[in-house]
């Protein structure tokens, strides 16, 4: 009754489900791979529902060889369980309680301090993380109890030393997607031009990868400032192997982690914002206004609901639930992929979903709009 032919357009030529389509008829043209002869399991494969609003992006043919032999057993349940009660933690307990302090930064209209902006530079950038990976989890947990295996799209990117490994770690199966049928044709078109061939190629797939997030300049000057990031890395070429780096002292690891978690909420400022020109203003407000003159009125009371006490407390409590979970992130991220039920690690999260999950204001997933 209201069928928008421009909306359907849009969401058909720019999903997740399109690139996986993409990739799936490049490979077919290139003989990399065999057309698939079923088309009852092509369908399935293209259209599995956890994955068609947000990934993980999938290689068709050989998803849909799982189709061929399903069969669920007692671990890929109770590892499917773990992954979806983590994924429901981070989504509830994590990314949704920070919607209001990142809101309050970027959507308001009103220009705070530069540190207010920065904080909120930062929120949005871990609100990014645990509320796509939640739906990565939560995907890959459903996909796992229906005998299924799906590609995993995060690997702890804030622990990350270079924005090239920050990169590898951060939707990896987006950064597949691109590297393969983007960055390396390009960089084999100029191949005998081999350090040009290599900055045209980050230049162009960031540029397409920009285009893709949304039409609009924040989102290519987002782009922008990674192809700054990784040129620069190029052009230093001082972090060329992850050996060279894990033989850094612990001190220079945690420096480096500082500098690349600032460098992409730099670029998150694009991102979040709703034009460059609101983005210009949080900038200008950093660099003209850095420190509050009241830090109750100025930093705590816009990231804090007005700063009653109880929004104060609940605010204190999300600060320590997600320096928790970063602190603990190997350790919860082995308990969320063990295939042995532990009732300890299930209840505690449950508890912590129903104490304090955002049930009443939960966003829809940020990467949903994409």
């Amino acid at each position: 009754l209201s069928f928008n032919v421009e909306k359907v357009v849009i969401i058909l030529g720019v999903s997740f489900y399109t690139l996986q389509n993409i990739g799936y008829l490049i490979n077919v043209y290139n003989r990399r791979v065999l057309p698939a002869k079923s088309l009852p399991s092509f369908i399935l494969a293209n259209s599995f529902f956890p994955k068609v609003l947000s990934g993980p992006i999938e290689d068709i043919s050989t998803f849909s060889k799982q189709l061929d032999n399903i069969d669920v057993s007692s671990q890929d349940l109770v590892i499917g369980l773990n992954r979806v009660v983590i994924g429901l933690f981070k989504k509830l307990v994590l990314a949704d309680r920070l919607n209001y302090a990142v809101s309050a930064v970027f959507d308001t209209g009103i220009t705070y301090n530069g540190v207010t902006t920065i904080v909120g530079a930062y929120l949005f950038t871990i609100q990014l993380y645990f509320d796509f990976s939640a739906y990565t989890d939560i995907a890959i947990g459903i996909a796992r109890m229906l005998g299924l295996r799906m590609s995993e799209n995060f690997n702890k990117p804030f622990r990350s030393l270079s924005i090239s490994e920050f990169w590898r770690r951060w939707h990896i199966t987006l950064v597949n997607w691109l590297t393969n049928f983007l960055f390396y044709p390009i960089v084999f078109r100029f191949r005998k031009q081999k350090i040009v061939a290599t900055y045209i190629g980050v230049a162009a797939t960031f540029i397409i990868s920009s285009i893709w997030h949304g039409i609009g300049l924040t989102f290519l000057f987002w782009g922008l400032c990674h192809i700054f990031y990784l040129s620069l890395e190029l052009f230093l070429n001082k972090l060329r192997s992850n050996q060279q780096l894990e033989n850094r002292s612990t001190a220079t690891k945690l420096i480096l982690t500082f500098i690349v978690f600032n460098a992409v909420s730099f670029s998150h400022l694009f991102f979040r914002s709703s034009a460059v020109s609101d983005a210009i203003s949080l900038l200008q407000s950093i660099y003209n206004n850095l420190l509050p003159s009241n830090w109750m009125s100025e930093f705590v009371e816009p990231l804090a609901r007005g700063g009653d006490q109880l929004y104060i407390f609940n605010a204190s409590i999300t600060v320590l639930l997600i320096s928790g979970y970063l602190i603990f992130e190997n350790r919860l991220s082995r308990l969320s992929n063990s295939n042995t039920y532990n009732i300890i690690y299930t209840s505690t999260l449950i508890l912590f979903i129903v104490l304090f999950g955002s049930m009443h204001g939960s966003e829809r997933f940020i990467y949903m709009q994409f």
